[in-house]
């Protein structure tokens, strides 16, 4: 299971990578993103750095990787406006989507993380 993760995230990176349509930022965008990320000796962090990256140069909105306690603090960083993307796994995405009472959340969640 942690191999399929791990490839499914290598997947995403590499069609962000390859990707020539996505937009530009929008006059209404914001000026950065944070990022939350993982532990600073783990591979989210790694993989972190990479989408930042690509999404700085392919959005032309600088995003800052945010080294974290995992996935339960990447949510609590996404409900106080502290991240504004983050890394997590399918069951704190569940816990969290079930706490908002949250349909579209929800179904996101169970549809994306299986």
């Amino acid at each position: 299971m942690r191999m399929r993760s791990l490839l499914g995230a290598l997947a995403t990176l590499l069609a962000f990578a390859t990707s020539t349509s996505v937009p530009a930022a929008g006059p209404d965008w914001p000026k950065s993103l944070t990022l939350g990320t993982a532990s600073p000796d783990g591979v989210y962090y790694v993989y972190g750095e990479v989408l930042a990256q690509i999404l700085t140069e392919k959005l032309g909105i600088t995003v800052n990787p945010l080294p974290t306690q995992g996935p339960a603090h990447n949510v609590k960083l996404l409900d106080s406006g502290g991240a504004q993307l983050s890394f997590t796994d399918s069951a704190m995405c569940r816990i969290r989507a079930a706490m908002a009472s949250s349909p579209s959340l929800q179904s996101w969640c169970h549809r994306g993380l299986g």
